[in-house]
């Protein structure tokens, strides 16, 4: 893997440092864009609002699948997100004041922020206690025992930590498992209880409803069982990820589940609430994407369910990173003569390929500290640049392209499927009246 830097110009030691300064929208002193660059909540939410959920209810083919669409997209921002945070937030300042009242640490200290990597049984407690002097509420400053603590209470800390963490980990798989189970079987109950069917809802508008009642015979009938394997589904995304999880955090040696420990730090939450988009990623499939092909009604809607779910898979979780490398590679060429030795992107090698992937915003922010306030501006304004360039991108490239191209080609089947039905009738039609009839 390689990367490619700007030359360095303009990193200064002396008083003419970058001040913070206060800005509209900002997270204890981080602007906005960069709080959401850092937050993959955060920044999920905005491609989603941004680019999928407006597309989706306004390309919607009749008004019972916008009905669906925002009954999905609802369901995942309430009881998949919305739900989740708020309970977090007052569980994470419950368990803190409880953490630092039985272990004596000061009032700053915020140690449900500490990293994952931090937190197994054979991770290094000193390196554990020098996390908690680091993990402090407002991001700044230092936290500290009020009083020395002793190897075993340490290490009691250590274990509560993890403990809370696995389990506000524990709370979003069931919110998400319950939201991906309600969106996707709670349309169909929608559609059949306004539309009076169990079809596809797509296609209400330009079919018979002949057509539809035959297209929803087989879903109809293996209903019972696909319910259960859809409930099965989620159960396995729920219990198998913290118990896999956990086994790796707490493995001991290089080899076996050893080997994923260099995965861990994706996992790591932000400000010890918003889940990483990786934990997402890992919830889609099991309780989304898996749960979506139980629910289709016929050949058309798993179709479009795993076209969009593809395409949301690479817009939603890699899609902003690609475009934001790609934009960093075109657009920092005209700048690195000026600017300072601060990655913008690096290369990732996949294959035969070469792919730019653009470094987090709050990265560039963080490395920009030490350089001069007008070199820190303009790398900052390149940096929001490439960010919202993926971001953009990512969000027109999976609401509209996506959904245009999915109502185009189930219109283009069905169109070709009912004309060979009425042909097969003709022909039978044909036969039937070409019979010879007897005369008396």
């Amino acid at each position: 893997m390689s990367r490619v830097l700007l030359p360095t110009l303009g990193a200064t030691t002396d008083n003419a440092l970058s001040k913070p300064t206060a800005t509209f929208g900002a997270s204890n002193g981080v602007p906005l864009d960069v709080y959401v660059s850092k937050n993959q909540v955060l920044s999920r939410v905005v491609i989603e609002l941004l680019g999928l959920d407006p597309w989706k209810l306004a390309f919607a083919r009749n008004k019972y699948e916008r009905l669906e669409k925002a009954w999905v997209s609802a369901c995942w921002l309430v009881i998949g997100l919305g739900i989740p945070v708020l309970v977090q937030l007052g569980l994470r300042k419950r368990k803190t004041q409880q953490l630092a009242k039985r272990f004596h640490l000061s009032n700053n200290a915020s140690p449900l922020k500490i990293s994952f990597t931090k937190l197994g049984k054979a991770a290094s407690l000193h390196d554990f206690k020098t996390a908690v002097s680091h993990a402090t509420k407002k991001n700044t400053g230092t936290a500290s025992f009020v009083r020395p603590l002793s190897h075993h209470a340490l290490q009691g800390l250590k274990t509560s930590v993890r403990q809370t963490k696995m389990g506000i980990m524990v709370l979003d798989l069931l919110f998400m498992g319950l939201n991906g189970q309600l969106a996707n079987w709670g349309k169909n109950w929608i559609t059949k209880q306004l539309a009076g069917t169990e079809s596809f809802s797509g296609y209400i508008g330009y079919t018979s409803s002949g057509f539809q009642e035959k297209q929803a015979t087989q879903y109809k009938k293996e209903k019972n069982w696909r319910m259960m394997g859809s409930l099965i589904s989620g159960v396995i995304g729920v219990a198998s990820f913290p118990l896999l999880f956990a086994a790796t955090l707490n493995h001991k040696g290089a080899t076996g589940l050893g080997k994923l420990k260099k995965m861990i730090p994706h996992f790591d939450y932000t400000d010890a609430i918003y889940m990483s988009k990786w934990l997402i990623a890992w919830h889609g499939f099991f309780n989304f994407v898996v749960p979506g092909m139980f629910a289709s009604r016929d050949k058309h809607e798993l179709r479009e369910h795993l076209s969009s779910m593809g395409a949301l898979y690479f817009f939603f979780f890699v899609g902003d990173s690609i475009f934001s490398g790609m934009a960093a590679k075109r657009f920092g060429k005209k700048l690195q003569q000026t600017l300072p030795n601060i990655p913008l992107y690096k290369h990732v090698t996949l294959g035969p390929l070469r792919i730019p992937w653009g470094v987090p915003l709050h990265n560039i922010q963080q490395q920009s500290q030490t350089l001069r306030p007008h070199v820190k501006k303009e790398i900052m304004k390149l940096g929001r640049s490439n960010f919202w360039t993926g971001i953009i991108t990512t969000a027109l490239g999976l609401g509209i392209s996506t959904t245009l191209i999915n109502n185009w080609f189930t219109r283009k089947k069905i169109q070709a499927q009912q004309t060979k039905q009425a042909a097969h009738v003709s022909q039978w039609l044909d036969k039937l009246n070409s019979r010879p009839t007897n005369t008396a």
